[in-house]
């Protein structure tokens, strides 16, 4: 599966001029996307990229600790280390699918 990091920045609806309607809506920011590596099939046995993004405030000489979030990811676009990716990458999709990891507080009630 082909993907990218984002950050959900908020919530917000838009309206349809004609019949009125409501549609809610999520707002996502795309920070800084980075290849880190490009895997190939001669090279490891299938094709894939590691993106790296949300880069932390203290810069170490080691490029994966640099960033908060690396995961791995299959990719049909040639890119090349080092290539930031961005919305372009998303221009040609009509459907988007989207994961999220939420903060883990549990049962946090009343």
């Amino acid at each position: 599966m082909a993907g990218i990091f984002a950050q959900k920045l908020g919530m917000t609806r838009t309206i349809c001029q004609e019949t009125g309607k409501v549609t809610p809506v999520t707002l996502l920011g795309l920070g800084e996307n980075k290849v880190l590596q490009v895997k190939t099939i001669e090279k490891d046995g299938y094709s894939s990229v590691v993106l790296g993004s949300n880069t932390r405030k203290k810069s170490t000489k080691n490029i994966c600790k640099q960033y908060k979030n690396i995961q791995e990811f299959s990719f049909d676009a040639e890119v090349k280390k080092g290539d930031s990716i961005d919305f372009a990458f998303l221009a040609d999709k009509s459907d988007i699918s989207i994961t999220a990891i939420s903060k883990g507080k549990g049962f946090s009630g009343v």
